[in-house]
């Protein structure tokens, strides 16, 4: 949805929707050189995160001026305004279907409850993992990878923004049950069974799933799942199939995920490594053990190693 700006001559208020997570989704609403006064009904929970809009927004009786490092926090069948914009600019919202929220709500081991405040700086953890989600939902990330994104995302979120009645400590998870994880993965040829998926399986909650495999392994099952993928690719370009074939049967986006994906790992595209193995031989870059750091880019292995060496020793 696209509308003119209020001043002729300046950039176009832009409204843009995503959608990431599959079957317990995320929406994520991107506003761009936004000018309006906003009057909403919500209908989801919601976490807005301004990041160069400022102004003021009214909610449940109370008006606060926020900045760029404030989220603001809303619960369904509430209404908020903006009744005064100071700087025109840009914010993103996090909309969480009820069913969905709560859904998660429970496995995290809470029921009920609401939001601590409606206002709040968020902490630098719950920023980064605001910003993993909205760059995922904006992008053509896996259905594993987006639902193991919104799991770390409420991770940080709840205990610093929500409270909630505690349903009890969650079981702990032994080796047999992330083993099995990991033959799930492994038996997953396709290389498209989501989390949601991966922990019915394996009788765990996502929370349980991805704590324990990350505890085990170093990085979360998403992860793991793309280097088996970039692994089977691998071995079917040796064996003569194309780029086109290998990227639909690996379970890749498209062939130019695919490529990208492909080129980070091993220095070489899809089409040269295939066109060097159909020669008898290899490029140098290409004879290299695959790099993790390399497949998941900078950003997203850094934080996922980060999050896993940080609770290598936590309790579940």
């Amino acid at each position: 949805m696209t509308k003119p700006a209020a001043t002729s001559g300046a950039p176009l208020e832009t409204v843009k929707f995503h959608m990431a997570g599959g079957s317990a989704p995320v929406n994520v609403l991107d506003a761009l050189y936004s000018t309006q006064h906003w009057r909403i009904f919500n209908a989801e929970f919601g976490v807005a995160l301004p990041s160069t809009w400022l102004g003021d927004v009214k909610y449940m009786r109370e008006q606060v001026s926020v900045t760029s490092d404030m989220v603001f926090c809303s619960m369904p069948g509430e209404l908020h305004t903006t009744p005064r914009v100071t700087h025109p600019g840009a914010f993103s919202v996090l909309l969480f279907e009820p069913h969905v929220f709560l859904g998660y709500l429970r496995e995290y081991g809470l029921s009920g409850g609401a939001w601590r405040r409606s206002f709040t700086h968020a902490s630098p953890a719950l920023l980064r993992e605001m910003t993993n989600v909205l760059s995922i939902a904006r992008g053509s990330a896996s259905n594993m990878q987006a639902q193991s994104a919104i799991v770390d995302l409420f991770e940080v979120m709840l205990p610093e923004l929500y409270e909630g009645k505690s349903r009890g400590s969650q079981a702990n998870v032994g080796d047999r049950a992330v083993r099995r994880i990991r033959e799930c993965l492994h038996a997953d040829v396709s290389g498209t069974i989501d989390l949601e998926t991966l922990a019915a399986h394996c009788g765990l909650s996502k929370f349980q799933a991805l704590r324990a495999f990350k505890r085990q392994y170093g990085l979360p099952p998403h992860a793991y799942q793309l280097c088996l993928k970039v692994s089977m690719a691998r071995r079917m370009l040796q064996s003569g199939y194309s780029a086109t074939e290998v990227a639909a049967s690996c379970g890749f986006t498209d062939q130019s995920h695919f490529g990208r994906i492909f080129k980070r790992a091993l220095g070489v595209t899809p089409a040269v490594y295939g066109t060097a193995q159909a020669l008898g031989s290899a490029p140098p870059a290409a004879r290299w053990p695959m790099n993790i750091d390399a497949v998941l880019g900078p950003l997203h292995a850094h934080a996922a190693l980060t999050r896993a060496d940080s609770r290598h020793s936590s309790s579940f």
